[in-house]
């Protein structure tokens, strides 16, 4: 098949946010070849299962090609590192790599219960069946090494005064990913937005989005026996004074919502000052901040 005949599709998306399930679902589907894990220059040794962007030369489309010369549909996942914020010219930069008619699946979360996932459980995936033989490839042979009582394995967080502007950072450098992610989405020629709540139900609808044939029953036979387990809620008994957190994290929900219904620009809440500082601003957010530590004082007192 002439490679320019065939569908190439990314998720891109924030740590914890469903992309594995996505991209496993879609893997198991007979016409669809979906592996490995795209990172923008991470600040850690890469894993075998990361395909690394170096520079603003890297091209996706090329990338997935690679991953398989026969596959009609082929595809991978964009994740975001929790980390460090990016800088403008890193955003630019990446944005270069991803060419417009790639299909891009722009998944979403919660950010209290994706601060809750990474932070108190770390980020764990497991597959339903390690012997699943529908899955194959790297990406499946790292979680197949991910040890069972991992998913039960609970750090309770701790969250004050102290505490806070770290967690409050990251929830910052997530809204700052999702809004790089609608940058990718918006230059797309075909794009969906999928809210992680959703994943299941619109599975199917994803699936034909990113071009499989295949027919509905082998589309409904991987939502019935889905690839990944799905892990259980982590209880916001692990989490402190977890109602502030859930409140100053709702108003950034709030805002990325409204970004993505609106399709506002990355740069109407983003500054950096060419001098390595970056900031955030956006009405409200400073005043729920502040709202938020005269509660934690409180509880404290």
């Amino acid at each position: 098949m002439h490679p320019d005949k065939r569908h190439y599709f990314l998720c891109v998306s924030n740590v914890r946010t469903g992309s594995t399930w996505v991209e496993t679902s879609l893997a198991a589907l007979p016409d669809v070849h979906a592996d490995y894990e795209i990172k923008w220059r991470p600040a850690y040794p890469p894993r075998p299962l990361h395909l690394v962007i170096p520079d603003a030369t890297w091209r996706c489309r090329e990338q997935l090609r690679q991953l398989s010369a026969t596959a009609p549909v082929v595809g991978s996942k964009l994740v975001l590192d929790p980390y460090a914020m990016l800088s403008r010219s890193e955003i630019e930069a990446l944005l270069a790599t991803i060419e417009p008619d790639i299909r891009i699946v722009f998944l979403t979360r919660d950010y209290f219960s994706i601060i809750k996932s990474l932070l108190v459980r770390g980020g764990i995936n497991r597959l339903a069946q390690p012997t699943d033989p529908r899955l194959t490839g790297v990406l499946a042979d790292t979680l197949r090494t991910t040890p069972p009582e991992a998913e039960s394995t609970y750090q309770p967080l701790a969250v004050n005064q102290e505490s806070f502007n770290a967690i409050v950072n990251t929830v910052l450098i997530l809204f700052v990913n999702d809004l790089v992610c609608l940058e990718i989405y918006k230059r797309a020629y075909q794009a969906m937005h999928v809210d992680y709540e959703n994943i299941q139900e619109r599975f199917k609808e994803i699936a034909r989005f990113v071009g499989t044939k295949c027919s509905d029953d082998i589309i409904e036979e991987v939502i019935i026996n889905p690839t990944t387990k799905k892990l259980q809620n982590i209880d916001n008994r692990f989490v402190d004074n977890w109602h502030v957190l859930q409140l100053f994290c709702a108003y950034m929900d709030c805002l990325r919502d409204l970004s993505i219904r609106k399709r506002l620009s990355l740069f109407d809440f983003y500054r950096d000052d060419g001098q390595g500082h970056v900031t955030v601003t956006a009405p409200g957010i400073e005043e729920t901040y502040r709202i938020c530590q005269t509660l934690l004082a409180r509880l404290a007192a």
